[in-house]
């Protein structure tokens, strides 16, 4: 609980919980808090964070107290949730469906540090938020023991074993392939390898689209388009 004081010198307990829930006690009135008292609030909170979203959506005050925190990364952030939230349902429908030796294999979030470094090799090119917050529900499938993978055979990629094929295959890019960027997401399955796809243009339809390649020659000409995004995608697993 936080005790702030109004322009007009009346106290308030301010309580947070988590997903936040913000309550004013006595009569509930947001908007007269300044803007400097805002902002220290938003201190309390994980930076760039869904609760942020929350605050500053408590009323026009706040959203205009908060404007200067996000440092136009407020959409971004937003469209983060969003399709971490989205992935988090896919994934516990897919769970249900998938075989024991499968469900077993899958490993757990993928660590901030190996996200950073897999978001670092992929610059300047955007890594889609859809797939980011994949590896943060699995980070991959272990490949030991019985499981044969969960998509034909090909094991989930970890993000770090995707961040060391991905410097592999930028070797072999040619020249006329430069705007364009292929992540490896499952192992091989003979000679052929499910990848991502993303352009500098994150307004190319072709961005974030899910296709199976020749792993010889990642970036052939060549290919077949699996689904638009790895959202969709898991749907077809």
């Amino acid at each position: 609980m936080i005790k702030v004081r109004t322009e007009k010198g009346r106290v308030l307990d301010l309580n947070l919980h988590h997903p936040l829930r913000l309550r004013l006690r006595p009569e509930p009135n947001a908007s007269t808090l300044s803007s400097d008292i805002i902002r220290r609030i938003f201190s309390f909170l994980a930076p760039l964070s869904e609760d942020w979203l929350a605050a500053d959506s408590c009323c026009s005050p706040w959203r205009e107290a908060a404007w200067i925190l996000w440092k136009g990364r407020r959409s971004d952030v937003k469209s983060s949730i969003a399709a971490s939230r989205r992935i988090g349902i896919k994934w516990k429908k897919l769970e249900g469906f998938l075989d024991r030796e499968v469900l077993f294999a899958l490993c757990d979030p993928a660590k901030d540090d190996d996200l950073r470094k897999l978001k670092e090799t992929a610059r300047p090119w955007v890594i889609p938020p859809g797939f980011v917050a994949s590896l943060k529900v699995h980070d991959g499938e272990r490949d030991r023991g019985p499981s044969r993978g969960m998509y034909f055979g090909s094991r989930l990629l970890s993000t770090r074993e995707i961040s060391q094929t991905c410097q592999t295959w930028k070797k072999t890019r040619p020249l006329d392939q430069t705007q364009v960027l292929r992540l490896p997401v499952f192992s091989l399955s003979g000679t052929r390898q499910v990848a991502i796809e993303l352009c500098l243009d994150c307004k190319d339809e072709r961005d974030g689209r899910v296709i199976l390649i020749s792993s010889s020659l990642p970036y052939a000409a060549h290919f077949k388009v699996l689904a638009c995004n790895w959202e969709n995608f898991l749907t077809l697993v």
